[in-house]
């Protein structure tokens, strides 16, 4: 990995083109981040309720955005802005918990995708259909 995937501008690439999809207005009732622009969040703090093996931290967290940039996170309920000493290593742990969302969305999205191919081509193809035939040795 570059050093251009380590920083900040990269992260809000990240969240505004990959995961653009969840995002959602940020409401900073606690003033944490103190800004006059509206602010956006990847929010994944559901994900600490994922069970992690013990030594391990378990994942979550929520990244906020405005319209040009990362304005902090918030991880385990402490709000992190790039001023912080523990700035790059909170980046590194959402960056972690995002791709782990994302290969837990997209892998059960294929899987009942697959799911539903294989009942169309059983139910409705002949068995003798060639597609049938070929799809019949994976599933």
């Amino acid at each position: 990995m570059s050093e251009k995937h380590l920083s900040d501008e990269w992260l809000s690439y990240m969240v505004t083109t990959k995961f653009s999809w969840w995002l959602q207005p940020f409401l900073d009732k606690e003033n944490l981040f103190q800004s006059a622009e509206p602010l956006y969040a990847l929010d994944l703090e559901f994900m600490q309720d994922i069970e992690a093996k013990p030594g391990y931290e378990r994942h979550g967290g929520c990244i906020v955005i405005d319209k040009t940039r990362v304005v902090g996170i918030i991880l385990h309920g402490k709000r992190y802005v790039s001023a912080d000493p523990e700035w790059e290593c909170v980046k590194y742990k959402l960056r972690a918990t995002s791709f782990f969302f994302a290969t837990l969305h997209h892998t059960s999205y294929h899987l009942r995708e697959c799911g539903k191919f294989f009942t169309a081509t059983h139910r409705f193809l002949p068995r003798t259909h060639p597609l049938n035939q070929l799809l019949l040795r994976f599933f």
